[in-house]
């Protein structure tokens, strides 16, 4: 089991504590990648293609795919896994040709490619801006990459932390590229590497960001997604806000917690792996699609509403430290899952009395439009058709309103 940590690509490091999972027969291996300005500064050409955290994840999986037989491993049953971040890393692999062959099974937690808080649009903008902060105002790509390379790396990535936010991007064509296109017209054409898949988020990831809440009360206009590349004067951008508004904010009351923490957990987290999930049943490789939502005072947002928050079945899988039965429980439940889908390729090979002898269906439902999810909260759920609304709200939204190339969604 191979994961990938998150840190919104800008921060994390390699401490996962892996004594719950190894419990398990399974073999945990953690790496790091490079983030912020050092993993994903991009010029858009050969002084800096971009990309680089997600090439250090490829070349990491290559050397286990190469070495695992020496620790115990079998190359040819990887998993890999990851959250936030991770996740989105995750789904990178999976749409990369770079990855091809290199793990057997993926699981993503709240995090894919099309979310719009994992992806650089214009990176040579992005980095001509940064580098004019340390009074380099060149356009020559060569001699601003010069001239950032003569500064203390520290420094840089301080700096990058406090101004920009230097994300995965699409990289001009050339043989080493890791995406040279949209991932959203990757995962719609079914151009991804196809293996098992376990995808899902929190009932509350957007309780991460409740302090944006006001955003949207100073600027209703913060609720349109930037995958639609919309000119915000527009009068195009004035009927979009009525139109989400009168979905998700009826009485106009945007920081309102109930309306804004749905808001935000469908705007930066379940919209975009929605879609994918979609993307993903087309294939013939099982598709296993969760919604975490089990709360306690383990949790960092407390259930904030009733929920479990981003980052939330994380303390599950690596928190050495719970306290109450039902605590335990959970973390048994959630890593039996992980590890049986590692071991077999599915969750729930046989029926098993910790899991409350339920099965978790593929996501294909019996209709051709519906889906099927498994809900982690104090009992195991299966469901179908989980915020099928918003869903089909966003979908035809996109539908009716791009009119570019779509990169998030």
């Amino acid at each position: 089991m191979f994961w990938i940590y998150g840190g919104a690509f800008v921060r994390g490091k390699p401490t996962a504590n892996p004594s719950n999972i190894l419990e398990k027969p399974v073999i945990v291996v953690v790496i790091a990648y490079r983030v912020g300005v050092l993993g994903f500064l991009n010029t858009e050409d050969e002084n800096a293609w971009g990309n680089a955290g997600l090439k250090d994840q490829n070349l990491a999986l290559q050397w286990v795919k190469n070495n695992i037989r020496n620790f115990g491993g079998d190359p040819n049953k990887i998993t890999i896994f990851g959250q936030s971040a991770g996740g989105s890393s995750v789904s990178y692999q999976l749409a990369s040709p770079k990855s091809e062959g290199l793990f057997a099974q993926a699981i993503s937690q709240s995090g894919v490619t099309l979310n719009e808080w994992g992806f650089t649009r214009n990176p040579k903008e992005l980095t001509l801006q940064f580098a004019r902060l340390f009074n380099i105002y060149s356009n020559n790509t060569a001699q601003v990459v010069r001239e950032l390379q003569k500064i203390d790396y520290k420094i840089l990535v301080n700096v990058s932390l406090q101004v920009s936010r230097f994300l995965p991007s699409v990289e001009v064509d050339h043989p080493e590229a890791f995406i040279d296109r949209s991932t959203y017209e990757i995962w719609t054409n079914g151009d991804f590497n196809k293996v098992p898949v376990i995808i899902g988020y929190t009932s509350e990831d957007g309780a991460y960001a409740r302090g944006r809440y006001r955003q949207f009360a100073t600027n209703p206009k913060n609720v349109i997604p930037a995958g639609l590349n919309v000119d915000l004067n527009s009068s195009v951008a004035d009927e979009l806000v009525e139109k989400i508004s009168d979905f998700y904010f009826p009485d106009r009351v945007y920081d309102n917690l109930t309306s804004s923490l749905n808001f935000m957990t469908q705007h930066y987290f379940a919209r975009g792996i929605r879609k994918i999930v979609a993307d993903l049943v087309k294939t013939t490789q099982p598709v296993y699609f969760y919604m975490f939502s089990y709360a306690t005072k383990e949790n960092y947002t407390k259930g904030i509403n009733g929920g479990a928050g981003h980052d939330e079945d994380g303390i599950y899988l690596w928190n050495t430290t719970l306290n109450t039965e039902a605590d335990k429980l959970t973390r048994s439940r959630l890593i039996t899952l992980w590890t049986n889908f590692a071991i077999y390729g599915n969750p729930t090979p046989i029926l098993d009395p910790l899991l409350g002898n339920v099965t978790w269906p593929d996501a294909r439902g019996v209709e051709v439009n519906d889906v099927r999810y498994l809900e982690i909260g104090k009992q195991l759920v299966t469901g179908t058709n989980l915020a099928q609304e918003d869903f089909l709200f966003w979908k035809k939204i996109f539908q009716q309103y791009s009119t570019s190339t779509i990169y998030t969604y």
